[in-house]
């Protein structure tokens, strides 16, 4: 769901980024659920997400504060 607010900020919420059908969409804000909270549940694609994250990141930073929550066991692993 993208939301544009009067200011015209971008507030972007989504849920899984795994459909490649999917179209990119640009916004300032970008919310997202974990699905899969458990420790357990670890997909096999991260190690291929993981550069393209880290790069928006640091693009982010440039100009913006970057707020990112999460389950602590699974951060720890990166």
């Amino acid at each position: 769901m993208l939301l544009e607010n009067r200011e015209k900020v971008k507030i972007l919420y989504t849920g899984d980024f795994r459909y490649p059908q999917v179209k990119i969409v640009n916004a300032d804000i970008l919310v997202t659920e974990a699905t899969y909270g458990n420790p357990d549940c670890v997909r096999g694609f991260g190690k291929e997400v993981e550069p393209v994250f880290i790069e928006l990141v640091k693009k982010s930073l440039i100009n913006d504060s970057v707020y990112i929550f999460g389950f602590t066991v699974k951060f720890r692993k990166w």
